[in-house]
């Protein structure tokens, strides 16, 4: 009897998919593993399998929440990533009005003044730096902050407790249990602040107060879910964009010729960030898994009723049916139907806020720091092989 091979899969060097993506497509059919707590699933990397498994309600996250977790969060943390319809709709639709395409671009001013700070900041210490601690930690997490209603002093305080509980295996158990421990008890905390605050009349400005308004109703969340919606949404809103962003400022400074392109011509930025999307492979642990409720035909094969799957979205960001020359960076390339923000019901509430950001941050630092450019080779850049979330720890840079 073969052996089947272990999942998830070791991550890529630096931006790179896993090499098994490929592996599995040459297949020509969906690939058994074994999963880290002993069951099996089946592994999907084929763009139309991927979608599919995406956007069928035939497939469940929460019928496959059973057994450990890839990586360090709990099923309880993904209160909205992890849930079905329809408790998933109803908290989707409590939250969506805070991330809408209209509340972004009124955030947009306040992104662009936050970026000159930081610039000038950076400026402020010489001609090097760090953009990770100096620029891409705190331009994301300070928005999400603002726009859940944490206290923007408390930054420093979560970050900690976000990198252990982002683990896949950096961090010891007891430091992981420790970080949702402080976690749970911080945001029920400022929950119960927010309300007195809201029964005082004296009412805290951002997405916390905004839910409990809606408290009680019929369509509202309850204080538990309020609490759980508060540190999912920071740590999804946070800590990927700002490791994306991080990726993507790698791929432009390893290019200089774009970059110096989007110095003098701004409106090539759009594209080159939908390529950046695409093309950047960071999840450690592949996507979510889903059970079949029911027997599902894939082009291959038919999934059975009650097995476990697992859709590879950056392997089918890479699928070369799809996307010509798939593994080349194009950043004019169009069409770009790519699946970054993932798709069907679960497709991320944040991606306005996402594409803001990264056009914000990557349109100031390239015009304001001229001469980017990373301060050593390639090659020493540390990545984050050991995280849920890949991306570099850190990024020196120097500028003229």
């Amino acid at each position: 009897m073969t052996e089947l091979r272990p999942f998830p899969f070791a991550q890529g060097p630096n931006v790179c998919p896993s090499r098994e993506h490929a592996e599995i497509r040459a297949a020509g059919e969906p690939v058994r593993v074994r999963l880290a707590d002993g069951r099996t699933a089946l592994v999907v990397a084929d763009y139309a399998d991927v979608r599919t498994v995406l956007t069928d309600p035939r497939f469940s996250r929460e019928a496959a929440a059973t057994g450990n977790p890839f990586f360090a969060r709990t099923r309880q943390s993904l209160a909205l990533s992890g849930s079905d319809a329809p408790d998933h709709t109803r908290r989707r639709k409590a939250i969506s009005h805070a991330f809408s395409p209209a509340r972004v671009a009124g955030l947009v001013p306040w992104l662009e003044a936050l970026a000159d700070e930081l610039v000038e900041a950076m400026t402020a210490q010489g001609r090097e730096g760090d953009l990770v601690c100096s620029f891409t930690i705190p331009f994301t997490m300070r928005p999400m902050c603002r726009l859940i209603g944490i206290p923007e002093d408390d930054c420093a305080l979560l970050k900690p407790w976000v990198d252990a509980m982002m683990s896949i295996n950096r961090f010891p158990a007891q430091q992981v249990a420790e970080a949702h421990k402080h976690m749970s008890d911080y945001f029920a905390a400022l929950v119960a602040a927010q309300r007195d605050a809201l029964t005082a009349r004296t009412p805290a400005q951002g997405l916390l107060t905004d839910l409990l308004r809606a408290s009680g109703t019929g369509q509202g969340l309850s204080t538990d879910e309020i609490e759980v919606m508060g540190a999912g949404l920071l740590m999804a809103g946070y800590e990927t964009i700002s490791n994306h962003l991080a990726a993507s400022l790698y791929v432009l400074l390893e290019r200089p010729a774009l970059a110096e392109r989007i110095r003098q011509d701004g409106t090539a930025l759009p594209s080159v960030i939908e390529e950046l999307l695409r093309h950047i492979s960071l999840a450690g642990t592949g996507g979510h898994k889903h059970q079949a409720l029911e027997d599902v035909p894939l082009t291959r094969t038919v999934v059975r009723a009650g097995e476990l799957v697992v859709p590879l979205t950056e392997a089918a960001n890479h699928d070369p049916a799809v996307f010509d020359d798939a593994d080349a960076f194009r950043p004019d390339r169009s069409p770009n139907p790519h699946i970054a923000f993932g798709a069907g019901r679960h497709f991320c509430p944040g991606a306005a806020l996402a594409r803001a950001e990264l056009e914000v941050a990557l349109r100031r630092l390239l015009t304001r720091l001229p001469g980017l450019e990373l301060a050593g080779p390639a090659e020493r850049v540390a990545w984050r092989q050991d995280m849920y979330i890949g991306g570099p720890w850190s990024l020196p840079v120097r500028w003229t």
